[in-house]
């Protein structure tokens, strides 16, 4: 019987814990996911722009023209 409410006890604690977990995120997962986005796209276009001027670069190089306009 007491190894019974032991787990009961876990029970509840955990619960308690996730429940207070959540009611707090409400507030800041708003916020959270849309800097998770905001980096994400921000992420995207940096990488879009080092793409065109490595092709860029490439097209020059292969010109045999080092010193052209990136």
């Amino acid at each position: 019987m007491v190894r019974q409410w032991k787990n009961i006890d876990r029970h509840i604690i955990v619960r308690f814990l996730i429940n207070t977990a959540i009611q707090y995120n409400k507030f800041n997962s708003q916020s959270f996911f849309n800097y998770n986005i905001k980096e994400i796209i921000d992420e995207s276009i940096i990488k879009k722009q080092v793409k065109n001027q490595l092709s860029a670069v490439k097209k020059v190089t292969n010109k045999g023209n080092t010193y052209g306009k990136f």
